[in-house]
C-alpha cells in the first residue's frame, strides 16, 4: 500500500512538472512544444480536465479550432464545474 501511494505521488509530481513545462512553452508561443507536453501529461492522467483545457487553448492558438473544441468538450465532460473550460 505504501509503495502504491508513493507511486501515485510520483506520477502527480510528474504531471505537475509536465503541465508547468507546457504552460511555459505556451507563454513563450512555442505551441507545438506545449502540445507535446500536454499530450504527455494527458497520457499519464487522461481524467485531468486542466490538461485537456490547456491542450485546447494551445490548439486554439494554432487555429486548429476543431481539435480545440474537442479538447474543451473533453475538459467539460471530465469536470463540469471547471469554469475556465466553458470559456473555450
Amino acid at each position: 500500500m505504501a509503495k502504491h501511494k508513493q507511486r501515485v505521488k510520483q506520477v502527480r509530481m510528474q504531471i505537475s512538472a509536465l503541465r508547468r513545462e507546457a504552460r511555459d512553452h505556451y507563454n513563450a508561443q512555442r505551441f507545438q512544444q506545449a502540445l507535446h507536453f500536454y499530450a504527455k501529461a494527458i497520457f499519464l492522467d487522461p481524467q485531468d480536465a486542466t490538461n485537456h483545457k490547456g491542450q485546447a487553448d494551445t490548439f486554439y492558438a494554432l487555429e486548429r479550432y476543431d481539435e480545440a473544441c474537442l479538447s474543451y468538450e473533453q475538459s467539460i465532460l471530465l469536470d463540469e464545474s471547471y469554469a475556465l473550460a466553458h470559456e473555450g
